[in-house]
């Protein structure tokens, strides 16, 4: 069923045509219902400047993981603010998929930001080919 709908020349197409169960246990691999943290690199607690990445994962319902994406934020400490976030790195920021029928597409127009002086955010494009309208998926950090 996999191959069937990743190889046809029309997979919005063949997505449709699923039976019932070939569409049931499809969406359980390769439909994300969660996004899950994966990782949280802590900043250092020395004085001066630092970066800190924030990794997090797309689940299916199978539990399996559809892609996991990132971003790298920027820390600065001094005796006023104490840590405080600067600005978030296009460099450091990125996703990945091995998913069949996905694709990571990156940040749509580096849509990233800091908010206050605790948090930074990125949100991430992840495009799924099979998926009737061609979805896109976005997770942030």
């Amino acid at each position: 069923m996999v191959n069937r709908l990743f190889s046809s020349l029309d997979p919005d197409a063949a997505y449709v045509a699923l039976t019932p169960a070939e569409l049931e246990a499809f969406n359980a691999a390769y439909v994300p219902v969660r996004i899950e943290d994966v990782d949280v690199e802590p900043r250092s607690t020395v004085f001066g400047c630092d970066k800190a990445r924030h990794k997090r994962a797309l689940k299916g319902n199978a539990g399996n993981t559809l892609g996991t994406f990132w971003t790298e934020i920027n820390w600065c400490h001094d005796k006023k603010k104490g840590w405080h976030n600067t600005y978030i790195t296009d460099d450091g920021t990125g996703g990945e998929t091995k998913t069949p029928g996905w694709r990571y597409k990156g940040t749509p127009a580096f849509d990233a930001g800091v908010v206050g002086t605790s948090r930074g955010w990125a949100q991430h494009w992840f495009e799924a080919k099979f998926l009737p309208d061609s979805s896109r998926v976005f997770g942030s950090t």
